[in-house]
């Protein structure tokens, strides 16, 4: 998870100037489709950052109440509490 972090902050900090894409008459569709382009990557990152994060914290939750459950079970058949 640190490192989708660490690519999020990374891709959200290159910006590059609508002049990079030179000056011919079709630079600017250019640079606009790259900012488009650019933009949808850094909320797809942002997207799978959150996605695996809840996935993340339900498996711990769902290991939690698995060892919970075990551990009724064997408290019911006189087992360890």
């Amino acid at each position: 998870m640190e490192q989708l972090g660490t690519i999020q902050n990374a891709v959200a900090g290159i910006q590059i100037s609508s002049t990079a894409f030179g000056h011919l008459p079709n630079a600017q569709n250019l640079a606009e489709t790259y900012k488009e382009h650019a933009e949808a990557s850094r909320q797809n990152i942002a997207d799978l950052v959150s996605a695996l994060t809840n996935t993340a914290e339900g498996l711990h939750f769902t290991a939690q109440n698995y060892a919970e459950h075990d551990q009724a079970v064997s408290a019911s058949f006189g087992g360890a509490q």
